[in-house]
């Protein structure tokens, strides 16, 4: 079993396998999904046009109710405005009578109150009559006249005359409903009452007529709305298990489908749930949605129902649609086990294909391998007849096996002469490498490297180090006596690296020593130094550096600087510092530069260190520069440094800023103590 899979070819058949029955099961869970969501959006759709449906039905039915009820309120307001119209007529007419002294006032008055207390009409209706204080002065009812009818309520709790007391003075006219016993004894029942202020005598005057048989009618007409809707819920569907009902704001059944029988019990706490959301929001077109496991037929068992709510503001309806779950998802899970089957059978043909398609390319394959391996064995040379068959194969097969037959043929090809062009290039290399490690030793063996360097001297102790970035460097130094009491020093970095900047080190060294051994001034050596290197300088290299005379006799150091870092003087018992310096240019970059010599007297013990700015400038690997801070902190904690003790110090600082990272510039220091003249 092992031996078959080092093959690539039964790799490949099972990775197509996997990759067919991955795509297999990716398409049917993909199908399943999108036709789940299709029957979801299509119920959902279908659901919202059944709820829009029956709430234009509603709405039709409810506009018959409503019509109807306000025509009957209109003919029988119609009927009061006449009635009390004529009524109004006939008090007119008794109180201009008494006005103009045809009869006597009171007379008409109470002849006015009178006809009020005797008029019938209709269904024995009459008219009632207060004052300001709902004192009842004319009413057919006799144990109402002389009361207080102010505290007075009907079976609503609604306090009656007040509010027609306020109608009438507030309007003059206008109507109101309320409920009243009727004249017979036979129990309230709810009234229409016509109101208005009669200003000659300063009467309320009210009559009214009983509705009770408006509201049975509607009634009557609200219960067949009912059996209409209970029937036609009968025949709203949502595929098999669809059902349609009406509940009130309790979440209990107001309409149910006629022959289909519900049970909402296992529901309502849901339904209360929708409800309260369709109170504060009315979700998508009017509708909330929520799922619920329960048994919702009488006759299934419980399943899950995915269930939609609107509201039917005028009747205080809720509409609920419910349909199983399992219905919408049924068609999904078919199409799958569908495309399942479906993928099995391509499967099993392409596994067959592609064993057959991929046996042929491995064939090739293990041909080409075999002369790779020949290649090796042979240092990338092999036979005419060997490479006649791998170019054939290349001529034949116009597929990637054929492509990577012709790669063979040109790869070997290639090999061969990049062997020859890499011994070439690597003897060229040693022999460069060798002359770098040469001209190393060389510029290494101009610059001082014996310490302690005098000696034979007690005035002071020297030391330098320097440590090129690359074979041979830019950075120089160099001490010696003038004269039995004249110490002369310099240090300098070039610009650049490599071997022009070696070259122009040596220059640089060479000039100096030549020209400082003639006893002049600092400033004067860098004077002639500059112009010296500047002359013919096509390649516009330049050179900082410092120079120094020490008379170890006194002390006295003379100092001058092209462009290069300040020293730093260590003194017993004070803190590190730069000694100034005057801001002149670099050396070697222009002509006609007169350099001035400075003065410093040293003290015994007194130290100068003076550094490239290699030090300094060493980057970490965070590419951070070590800085004049950290550099002055470990000058600081030298007590009574020896310069090789120094200069040891400061390197390990370096080295440890700079972790390894490869270093990018020349490290160059050196320093001397002064112990004055013996």
């Amino acid at each position: 079993m092992a031996a078959i899979f080092r093959s690539i070819g039964p790799r490949i058949a099972i990775l197509i396998a996997l990759i067919l029955l991955a795509a297999t099961a990716t398409t049917a869970l993909f199908s399943a999904r999108v036709v789940e969501r299709s029957m979801l959006a299509a119920s959902e759709q279908s659901v919202r046009n059944t709820h829009e449906a029956v709430q234009r039905a509603l709405e039709a039915e409810f506009g018959h109710l409503q019509r109807f009820r306000d025509t009957a309120m209109a003919m029988r307001q119609e009927q009061l405005r006449n009635v009390s119209s004529a009524t109004i007529t006939a008090l007119d007419y008794l109180h201009e009578r008494g006005a103009s002294g045809q009869i006597d006032p009171q007379v008409a008055y109470d002849t006015a109150l009178g006809v009020l207390r005797d008029i019938r009409f209709f269904n024995n209706d009459y008219f009632f009559t207060y004052d300001r204080d709902l004192i009842a002065l004319a009413h057919p009812n006799p144990r109402f006249e002389g009361q207080d009818l102010t505290d007075f309520q009907d079976v609503k709790g609604m306090y009656v005359m007040r509010d027609i007391r306020a109608l009438a003075l507030s309007e003059g006219s206008g109507f109101i409903e309320y409920w009243w016993t009727r004249l017979d004894g036979e129990g309230e029942a709810p009234k229409l009452g016509y109101v208005f202020h009669y200003q000659p005598w300063d009467l309320i005057v009210g009559t009214g007529v009983y509705i009770d048989d408006i509201d049975e009618e509607a009634a009557r007409m609200s219960a067949v709305m009912r059996e209409d809707l209970a029937q036609l819920f009968d025949e709203v569907t949502f595929g098999d298990s669809g059902v349609f009902f009406v509940v009130d704001a309790a979440a209990q059944m107001e309409i149910a489908p006629s022959h289909r029988p519900l049970t909402i019990e296992g529901v309502q706490d849901v339904m209360l749930g929708m409800i309260d959301d369709l109170s504060h929001s009315h979700g998508d077109a009017g509708i909330v949605q929520s799922h619920a496991d329960a048994a919702l037929m009488i006759d299934q068992p419980a399943q899950g129902w995915n269930l939609q709510m609107s509201y039917f503001e005028p009747l205080g309806w809720h509409l609920v649609s419910a349909v199983a779950s399992a219905e919408l998802v049924a068609p999904g899970r078919s199409l799958a086990v569908q495309q399942i089957m479906v993928s099995l059978v391509v499967l099993f043909i392409g596994l067959i294909t592609a064993y057959i398609m991929v046996n042929r390319i491995i064939g090739n394959l293990r041909g080409l391998s075999d002369h790779a391996r020949g290649l090796a064995g042979a240092d990338f040379a092999t036979s005419e007849q060997e490479l006649a068959q791998v170019r054939a194969l290349a001529r034949r097969s116009k597929d990637e096996v054929g492509q990577l037959a012709g790669a063979f043929v040109y790869l070997e090809t290639q090999l061969q002469q990049y062997i020859s062009d890499l011994t070439e290039t690597t003897a060229s290399k040693e022999r460069i490498e060798s002359e770098l490690r040469i001209a190393r030793d060389i510029q290494m063996g101009i610059l001082p490297k014996l310490f302690p360097a005098f000696p034979e001297r007690d005035e002071l102790d020297l030391h330098a180090s320097i440590e090129p970035a690359r074979e041979v460097g830019g950075d120089l130094y160099d001490f010696f006596f003038i004269d039995a009491h004249r110490f002369c020093f310099v240090i300098g970095d070039v610009s650049g690296k490599g071997v022009p900047a070696a070259f122009f080190m040596a220059i640089t060294k060479t000039l100096f020593r030549a020209i400082a051994e003639t006893q002049r001034t600092p400033g004067e050596v860098l004077t002639r130094v500059n112009a010296d290197l500047s002359a013919d300088n096509d390649s516009c290299m330049f050179v900082t550096l410092f120079a120094g005379t020490l008379d170890t006799r006194t002390g006295e150091l003379q100092y001058a600087c092209a462009g290069h870092n300040p020293p730093v003087l260590l003194s017993e018992g004070q803190a590190p510092q730069f000694i100034e310096v005057a801001n002149q240019p670099v050396a070697g970059a222009m002509p006609g530069i007169e350099y001035q010599t400075e003065r410093l007297v040293l003290k015994p013990g007194d130290v100068l260190f003076t550094y490239t700015d290699g030090v300094n400038e060493a980057m970490s690997p965070q590419d951070e520069i070590l800085g004049n801070e950290a550099m002055m902190a470990v000058l600081a904690k030298a007590d009574q440094p020896s310069p090789a003790a120094l200069l040891q110090a400061m390197s390990a600082v370096v080295a440890r800023h700079a972790a390894g990272v490869e270093q990018s510039d020349d490290i160059t220091m050196m320093a001397f103590k002064y112990f004055g003249a013996k």
